[in-house]
């Protein structure tokens, strides 16, 4: 069967998208953003699950940018609805000041390690089963 092996280099590939983005983001700029909008998203197609969704504002080099992110953080899930105003610490890319993330970096590595294991066990399937 192909398919198992088709889907661990999928996730092998997702792997390596998240350790990219730890990679990128720990070596950032760790600042603070102000929450300018935050509420609920629902997402999913059968089960619908909670989300936040949170839009905040930061300032580099006098100009100032904003974004718009949902997490699945327990952190954010929680309070919400206060956050508006609040001050919250985000993580932005050196090198391109537009992008930032709110999540932590654990969150990239945690996704990294999950898809990574994932991915060589469905590869180690698939390639077992040719």
């Amino acid at each position: 069967m192909i398919l198992p092996l088709l889907l661990g280099i999928a996730m092998l590939v997702w792997g390596g998208i998240n350790f990219r983005k730890y990679l990128l983001f720990i070596t950032g700029i760790k600042m603070k953003g102000t929450v300018t909008q935050a509420g609920y998203k629902e997402q999913g197609i059968r089960r619908k699950v909670a989300m936040a969704e949170i839009t905040y504002k930061y300032e580099i080099d006098g100009k100032e940018y904003t974004n718009t992110e949902i997490s699945d953080e327990q952190k954010h899930l929680f309070k919400t609805q206060s956050m508006k105003g609040e001050t919250i610490a985000i993580m932005v890319r050196k090198n391109a000041p537009e992008i930032a993330t709110l999540r932590s970096s654990g969150h990239y590595i945690k996704s990294f390690i999950f898809f990574l294991t994932i991915g060589l066990l469905s590869a180690l399937v698939g390639i077992a089963s040719m």
